[in-house]
Order: C-alpha cells, then sequence, then structure tokens
C-alpha cells in the first residue's frame, strides 16, 4: 500500500470513527415497559424529553420490562432504562429469574427512592378470600402478566412461601394467565379472571379501568408470610395505601414494596451520564407532571443507596452541585 493510500485509508476510518461517536452521543436509545400506557413508559419518556430538549439529542423509546432491562443495558443494546431494585439486586447477584451474577454492565444515574406497592386483586364475586384457598379451589384463572417479569417473580415466589405451585393450580383444573395486563383487565371485566397481580407507582391503569365496572377486593398478605418472602426478594413490607382507587382497598392490607432506579450502560461516556443526570434533576417538575410518583426525584438522596455503581458522569454532577461530597 502506498503512502498517499495508507493516509487516504487512515484518514476515512477516523472520520468513521467521528461519525459512530458522534451518532452514540447524539442518540438515545430507553427501555423502560411493553405497554405505552404504563407509568413507566410515560415517566421515562418523559426523561427522555426533558434530555432531547436540554441537548438536542434524538430518543428512541424501546419495549422493555423489570426483568429485561438491566440485562439489556450490559449487553450494550439499550442506553437507559428503569427497574426495581430488588430486580437490579437479582441481576447483579444471579439469583431468580437470572441463571448467573453480572457485576458489570450496569451504572447507576439515580435512586428515585419513589414507592411501588404490590397489589393482588380479585373481584368481590370470586370465591378466593385468602391466598392459601389457591391450594385447594378448582378452577381458578389467575392473571400474572410475562413469564418472568417482576410481577410474576414476586407472586410465584410467595406462593412458595404459602406452600403452593403453579402446578398445584394447575392440577385442580386453573389456568395461569401470562397475557398482557390490558388483557388480564378485559378478561376481569368478563368474568373469566378470579385473582390478578401487579407491581407499581400509585393506581393502576388496567384496575382504574375494571374497577370502574366491577367490585374488586385487594388480598392481604399473612404479615409472617411476607417478612419471610421479602427477605428473599430484596423488597419491603407494608400495607397498601387504604385510600387507593377512591378507598375501595382500605386498612390493613398487608402487601411488598420496593423502589425504582434509573439506569444505564457502565460504558457510556461521562458527558453523556452528566447530562442524563442533570436533566432528570432539573427536569424533575416536567417528570412529575407526567409521571406523578416521580416527584420523589430528589438530588440530595438520589445518588445514595444504588445497587450497582453510581456512574462517574453522575457522580461528577452530584459533586458540582454539592449533593454529595
Amino acid at each position: 500500500m502506498t503512502s498517499i493510500l495508507k493516509k487516504a485509508f487512515l484518514a476515512a476510518a477516523l472520520i468513521a470513527c467521528t461519525a459512530i461517536t458522534s451518532e452514540a452521543a447524539d442518540s438515545l436509545r430507553i427501555v423502560s415497559a411493553a405497554n405505552p400506557s404504563g407509568t413507566w413508559y410515560i415517566g421515562m419518556g418523559a426523561i427522555g424529553k426533558v434530555y432531547s430538549k436540554m441537548t438536542g439529542a434524538d430518543v428512541t423509546m424501546l419495549p422493555g420490562g423489570g426483568a429485561t432491562n438491566a440485562p439489556r443495558l450490559a449487553s450494550r443494546d439499550a442506553d437507559l432504562g428503569v427497574a426495581e431494585n430488588s430486580i437490579l439486586t437479582a441481576f447483579k447477584n444471579g439469583t431468580e429469574p437470572y441463571k448467573k451474577p453480572t457485576k458489570e454492565g450496569v451504572a447507576a444515574i439515580i435512586n428515585l427512592q419513589d414507592r411501588i406497592n404490590y397489589q393482588i386483586v380479585s373481584p368481590i364475586a370470586s370465591p378466593v378470600k385468602d391466598l392459601r384457598d389457591l391450594k385447594t379451589m378448582k378452577n381458578l384463572k389467575i392473571g400474572v402478566g410475562s413469564t418472568g417479569g417482576s410481577t410474576e417473580k414476586i407472586f410465584r415466589n410467595l406462593l412458595k412461601e404459602y406452600g403452593i405451585t403453579y402446578d398445584d393450580i394447575k392440577k385442580n383444573g386453573g389456568t395461569i394467565v401470562t397475557n398482557s395486563f390490558d388483557d388480564i383487565a378485559n378478561m376481569c371485566k368478563d368474568g373469566n379472571i378470579d385473582v390478578f397481580v401487579w407491581i407499581g407507582p400509585g393506581e393502576a391503569w388496567f384496575i382504574v379501568d375494571v374497577s370502574g365496572s366491577v367490585p374488586l377486593k385487594w388480598l392481604s398478605i399473612d404479615p409472617a408470610i411476607a417478612e419471610k418472602a421479602a427477605a428473599k426478594l430484596g423488597t419491603h413490607v407494608g400495607t397498601l395505601p387504604a385510600e387507593l382507587y377512591k378507598g375501595k382497598v382500605g386498612p390493613n392490607i398487608t402487601t411488598f414494596w420496593d423502589t425504582n432506579a434509573i439506569v444505564v450502560r457502565d460504558n457510556m461516556n461521562d458527558e453523556t451520564a452528566y447530562a442524563l443526570t442533570k436533566a432528570i434533576v432539573e427536569g424533575k417538575e416536567d417528570i412529575a407532571r407526567a409521571n406523578p410518583s416521580w416527584k420523589s426525584i430528589d438530588a440530595t438522596t438520589g445518588w445514595d443507596g444504588n445497587v450497582f455503581p453510581l456512574h462517574p458522569g453522575a457522580a461528577k454532577y452530584y459533586k458540582e452541585k454539592g449533593f454529595m461530597k
């Protein structure tokens, strides 16, 4: 290869490299949830909007889910995502639903310090009054959402503490419904669901929809069993806010609660991570208008208590602004 050709080749390679870097810096791939009407999808869309407004970057919303978001970041298939801290702990440690530990690949931007509640719901017309009923009752239909998702994972492991398996339910003629929550809502309206579960902040869009036409009751977890299950799941034990769904939940419903974190791929450049942190903290009012549960965004605490290490770009922002020493 002649000297002139070598120089031309190197110049072309440098131009291509610069274009790739520029493209990566000017785009953001966000994973959140499969349902565009869900709170995660709306909240992450708002984050994308404030980031785009601040930087001019193009933002692409990709379907995701609680158990899949962190693996997609670690495999570099996405740039930014949201996940429950208990799921992030399971991903890091390699506990169910994951098969091996993943210590690297993900970095934290902010611990949202919000509260998401686990809800176990049953139509009042359903014969199920207690979770123990699932062991013996015949022909029950139980909606759990996608297999391996955080909602389904929690329910399956909770049942283990009650000495109940999906096989027990199926042997009694029952069905585990893994359809979307919109499908589960429609089945409930048609009288084809006896129990369904969901984890998320505040009032779930589909439960609000169902409660408008189907009288519902919320099932309580036995407190002793809740403590045992929570220790294994990495969640907390508490009660559902009685005022949810216009007071239909009522008092003293024991359940699990968790918090969410915003995470990124750990090889994201520091400038992008810095800008994302800045956008989330300084655009929190716009984000909270879209997803009221994320009014909890607080730069004075968001850097603390994350499952994965804080991204250096995020740490730089918190330190510059005096939120973190």
